[in-house]
């Protein structure tokens, strides 16, 4: 988690400066009109989050590669198009010939010297004939743990992952060459694959050496963009509904003691956990609750176990019964989107002693962002069984597009209106 934190500080520090050097320091120099700078400045990391610039494990990147190259005719295009039809001013040629050369050449030299010096854990996955250190890693600030063959690769991830196929020991596998039949091995493992493209250092200024490997085609540029649509969207809801909000905020701790939240721990993108947000419906004390109502009656301990809820759970409240019925207990959610770790449209969002029910299963559906809606809330929710739920999450990951995640968020109204399964 410190290495994460760390590495999440670079990245910010590193774009603070890049801002600064690249947009504001030439836009005070040429006067350039500021509100023209903020927007070209958004649309740059815009078009950078698009093209993969921050996918990688390394700091933000770009280089003389051909994202770089497409971000800064974007830019001239939209510049372009703001001081002709909004009158918001020109950029002269002097400054985007100094963003250009900065981009291209100046960036990455601050990348080298920025790198922080604690290395990033990975396990190298190398041929026989190359050298099993290639110095090139040393740049990206990336320490093979271990290395191994691509021979041996098939025996040894089972031995380091646990059953949901999480790889917790390396933060990144590094291939030196991909072929159906890794492919197809990583299928099995919620891991950041990477290949090796070069291991010359004129390639780490040429654009990034290290290319993300996804298994399946989709995880690239319209993954991206459901990320932009989902931020913008939850933002636009919660930004509606405020006065609603502050309202229930208020309903809620007038109802009962307690905090206004609720957090419950689930597995997010990559395994990787997660607190999710709901409104309180239940008594302060309600988790201790609970395992005293399991131990004193046996049907209630089967109906737990079988769907990990309670139709007539004793612990909810006056209003909570009142907004789990409508969902509105859900829309904290909307902040989990914010923040990274949920999409509006997804897989079911589950726990840990949920995994054994997904154990058969593809790890697909664990490679998407988990939904505040999905195909399994349009499709009865709780009164599906589990092998249901399953089916409808790997249904959704295999035939996901824009317009069905559309489809899904206009069939979720009638289905809270409905209120099946929900409780």
């Amino acid at each position: 988690m410190a290495e994460k934190e760390e590495s999440l500080k670079s990245s910010l520090s590193f774009i603070f400066i890049l801002s600064f050097l690249f947009f504001f320091l030439p836009g005070i120099i040429f006067r350039i009109p500021f509100i023209l700078l903020i927007i070209l400045f958004f649309s740059f990391l815009f078009f950078s989050y698009l093209f993969g610039i921050f996918e990688s494990v390394l700091p933000p990147f770009y280089g003389t590669n051909p994202k770089t190259q497409i971000i800064f005719l974007l830019l001239i295009f939209l510049s372009f198009f703001l001081g002709k039809g909004l009158n918001l001013g020109s950029v002269p040629f002097l400054s985007w010939l100094i963003l250009w050369l900065s981009l291209n050449i100046l960036e990455p030299v601050l990348n080298l010297i920025l790198r922080p010096q604690r290395k990033i854990p990975i396990l190298l996955v190398t041929n026989h004939q190359s050298n099993p250190y290639p110095k090139i890693l040393d740049w990206c600030r990336l320490e093979p743990v271990k290395v191994i063959t691509k021979e041996e690769m098939k025996n040894y991830l089972p031995t380091i992952a646990d059953r949901l196929g999480r790889i917790k020991e390396f933060r990144a596998l590094i291939l030196e060459e991909v072929d159906t039949e890794i492919k197809n091995l990583m299928k099995n493992y919620l891991a950041d694959f990477f290949l090796l493209k070069s291991c010359r250092l004129f390639s780490y200024f040429a654009g990034c050496p290290l290319k993300r490997v996804e298994d399946f085609p989709f995880f690239t540029l319209t993954m991206r963009l459901k990320r932009v649509i989902d931020f913008l969207l939850s933002l636009c809801i919660i930004t509606l509904l405020a006065p609603f909000l502050l309202f229930i905020i208020l309903c809620i701790k007038l109802d009962s003691p307690g905090p206004i939240f609720y957090r419950h721990k689930r597995i997010g993108r990559k395994g990787r956990s997660f607190y999710l947000l709901k409104f309180r419906t239940m008594v302060k004390d309600a988790d201790k609750r609970l395992a005293a109502i399991l131990a004193s009656n046996p049907k209630l301990r089967e109906e737990f176990a079988r769907t990990y809820k309670l139709k007539n759970d004793p612990r909810v409240t006056t209003l909570g019964k009142f907004l789990r019925s409508l969902s509105i207990d859900e829309l904290p959610q909307l902040f989990n989107v914010l923040k990274g770790e949920m999409s509006l449209v997804g897989p079911r969002p589950i726990v840990e002693d949920e995994i054994k029910y997904y154990e058969n299963a593809s790890r697909l559906p664990f490679k998407f962002f988990p939904g505040v809606t999905g195909l399994w809330q349009v499709s009865g929710r709780t009164d599906t069984s589990y092998a249901q739920r399953v089916a409808l999450d790997e249904k959704y990951c295999h035939n996901w597009h824009l317009l069905m995640d559309i489809k899904i968020i206009l069939k979720t109204i009638p289905a809270v209106l409905s209120q099946r399964g929900a409780y």
